[in-house]
């Protein structure tokens, strides 16, 4: 899809998350040993994260675009950019594929969106900044540890920050909010991130 021309004075918006990631957590230590031993790949939380970026995408198309000579062009493709790589056809692999892949590290090319993973250094919402054929970018966290209280006392929980920053000259912020909403929705349930592999 192809929208009219835009002056390219980019209004850049905040949106941020913290998501309950202790499901992912569990889930990705329980296919670890799988992993390893039947797919001959190490497995860490990029490729369940991808694949709760690209199901929280299909739902917010709007956010899988790039900007080219000042028009916006709307993706029918996922290639995900995460830690420099580009994984292309996100959607159509699964997230053994998706993990082999980063660890071999892909021939790069131009991402339909992106993802900057941080925290190495305790940061939870710093500022990034979309380049210019970029609508947004999503900054995802390193996965700390938090306490919360619940009806059985104090549980330890698993968090994720994510923070996505939009030009709202492309994107509405209900989009950008439904994008943030369904994504903390697959992170909390990866199982259902997973459900189309």
């Amino acid at each position: 899809m192809e929208y009219a021309p835009h002056n390219r004075l980019s209004v850049l918006t905040t949106l941020t998350s913290a998501m309950d990631a202790t499901a992912l957590f569990c889930m990705k230590e329980k296919v670890k040993k799988y992993a390893e031993e039947v797919k001959c790949v190490k497995i860490d939380y990029a490729p369940f994260v991808m694949k709760a970026v690209v199901a929280a995408l299909k739902k917010h198309p709007d956010l899988n675009s790039c900007i080219d000579r000042d028009r916006l062009f709307v993706q029918n493709i996922y290639d995900i950019e995460i830690f420099g790589s580009v994984i292309k056809d996100a959607d159509k692999k699964d997230m053994f594929t998706i993990a082999y892949e980063l660890e071999h590290r892909p021939v790069y090319s131009q991402p339909t969106f992106a993802i900057l993973p941080y925290g190495v250094k305790g940061e939870t919402y710093p500022i990034i900044i979309p380049t210019s054929s970029e609508v947004c970018v999503l900054g995802v966290s390193m996965i700390y540890n938090d306490f919360s209280l619940s009806g059985s006392g104090l549980v330890n929980s698993k968090i994720i920050y994510a923070s996505l920053v939009f030009d709202s000259s492309y994107v509405s912020r209900e989009e950008a909010s439904g994008f943030m909403a369904d994504l903390n929705m697959f992170i909390e349930n990866p199982e259902i991130s997973l459900l189309d592999i």
